[in-house]
């Protein structure tokens, strides 16, 4: 029978656990879910128990919510795949759980059997290979099974070290990495470094010592002692021809008790570096770039721009702040996916707000998100912003015309009904959920007249028909069209129809005797 991939459902409301086990054949689908948690707390004790594969989550529960969770789990758990349920006013609780680590959300009101089983398989898609038929799932920690190991992690003894000079006697060291070119992580990365520098390690036998050190998925590192320096520029010269994998190597110092410093200092910078440099096929500390970090995404002014259909400066912005974050370099390779992956989000959300057809702007931003999860380099994700970029703006260009002259439409008619009430621009957009400079760009270029100026002639025009059909006193028509200030009706009145409300009044009657003979 095939291994079933383990789902944990995580949410404070059993009626919503109890519908999503009933949304699937789960068995048939692949799917098996191996356990309920009412908040993150209970879910993170159940994990060692229940070893998930998925994690389906909420974000507002009690006593550890969906984004404390999400961030534990990638810390702790980081192959397990985090899914969020989110409700509609939830918009910064999920963007927070992007910036953490999750890899998709599902809205909870307009869930249903499709959705759920396309999110789960888009999660399975993220499981390494390697856990995907694994039955034991431990928590990731690192290995102090080595003595050198020990010294990286700080727990190495005074005897430790002079144990390890027994055996590494030359006076030179360094730090010496691999790391996989390719995302799903099935080459043998120690295997292929070993073809590369076996040559070198035959040559220099006598004047060369080295250990592989740790390795997981993406990465292998060993350590390297030298007789000489000249020995290091002669290595990294064997680097630099290396294919499907790139060598990062740290400089050379000169006692094991430097190598923690060496390792968090310049490996932890450098081990990013392949992600932004991918056409280097080795890079050393004096590769990495010197700028100073780029300043925080203003995105409060990029939504601004967009809620006011600036979409040419708010795509100029975003492009000049990308192109700055790779040539920086400072970001980690999951905050650099996921700051992009918050844009698409960020960019869809805006555009359905505005009326544009959710359903096919939910299908954009999963595919570019899967992309940018995937992408094996910083200029792969560019080159899938590029894209996005270009899809909206085809977007905004080609599917909006439709949707708002519907919602024109209906503002329209709240005005006609809503007429004789105290309204505004800002009280319908906030009825229509738009936002009011955009509602008034949209409403004059559909109307040709402005906003105010339409109210009024709707106003004024059942003005007219009081003033003709009934025998109200004019002092109080102004208050029943909607004019709490009766010489601001009488105003408007005048310069709608070129005479006062009264002298309009006296020529009706007029007219209506004339045509009475």
């Amino acid at each position: 029978m095939k291994d079933l991939y383990r789902v944990l459902i995580v949410d404070d409301e059993p009626l919503i656990r109890q519908g999503i086990k009933h949304y699937l054949d789960w068995e048939k689908s692949g799917f098996e879910i191996v356990g309920e948690a009412s908040n993150g707390q209970e879910a993170l004790a159940l994990i060692p128990q229940c070893q998930p594969h998925i994690m389906l989550t909420d974000m507002v529960m009690p006593i550890m919510d969906g984004e404390v969770l999400t961030k534990e789990m990638k810390q702790h758990y980081p192959n397990i795949q985090v899914v969020i349920l989110s409700s509609f006013g939830e918009y910064d609780y999920v963007r927070s759980a992007f910036h953490h680590g999750a890899i998709d959300y599902i809205l909870k009101p307009k869930l249903n059997a499709k959705d759920l089983h396309d999110v789960l398989c888009k999660a399975v898609q993220h499981i390494p290979k390697v856990l995907k038929c694994e039955e034991t799932y431990q928590k990731v920690v690192s290995s102090k099974s080595t003595q050198i190991e020990k010294v990286i992690d700080g727990y190495s003894s005074k005897e430790d070290i002079e144990q390890l000079c027994k055996l590494f006697t030359y006076p030179y060291f360094c730090l010496i990495g691999v790391v996989s070119q390719n995302e799903s992580g099935n080459i043998n990365k120690v295997e292929c470094a070993e073809r590369i520098l076996e040559p070198f390690y035959q040559q220099h036998e006598d004047q060369v010592r080295y250990a592989w050190i740790k390795e997981d998925q993406y990465t292998a590192i060993a350590i390297v002692n030298l007789n000489d320096l000249e020995l290091y520029e002669r290595l990294k010269n064997v680097c630099k021809v290396a294919a499907q994998i790139s060598f990062i190597m740290t400089s050379c110092f000169e006692q094991l008790q430097q190598l923690r410093r060496i390792y968090m200092e310049e490996w932890k910078a450098l081990i990013q570096l392949p992600f932004y440099f991918s056409e280097k096929s080795l890079i050393c500390t004096e590769d990495a770039p010197c700028t100073k970090k780029e300043e925080p995404f203003n995105l409060d002014w990029f939504t601004d721009e967009w809620k006011n259909g600036h979409y040419d400066l708010a795509f100029q912005y975003l492009r000049q702040y990308s192109y700055g974050l790779v040539q920086s370099a400072h970001l980690s390779v999951n905050e650099f996916r996921s700051f992009f992956n918050h844009i698409f989000f960020t960019v869809t959300i805006l555009l359905s707000n505005h009326g544009y057809e959710r359903s096919m702007l939910e299908k954009v931003k999963f595919s570019y998100v899967s992309k940018v999860s995937a992408a094996l380099s910083a200029h792969e994700v560019i080159d899938y912003m590029e894209r996005f970029i270009e899809e909206m703006n085809d977007t905004v260009t080609q599917v909006s015309v439709k949707g708002n002259e519907d919602s024109i439409q209906q503002v329209i008619e709240y005005i006609s009904t809503h007429y004789h009430e105290p309204i505004s621009l800002n009280v319908v957009a906030e009825t229509f959920h738009f936002n009011a400079s955009y509602l008034s760009a949209q409403f004059s270029h559909h109307m040709k007249v402005g906003f105010n100026e339409y109210v009024n002639r709707i106003r004024i025009e059942h003005a007219c028909k009081q003033l003709t059909e009934g025998k109200r006193p004019i002092s109080e028509i102004g208050g029943v069209v909607g004019y709490s200030d009766h010489s601001y009706f009488c105003k408007v009145f005048k310069k709608l129809k070129g005479v006062s409300p009264s002298y309009y009044r006296r020529q009706q009657k007029k007219d209506q005797l004339r045509e009475l003979g």
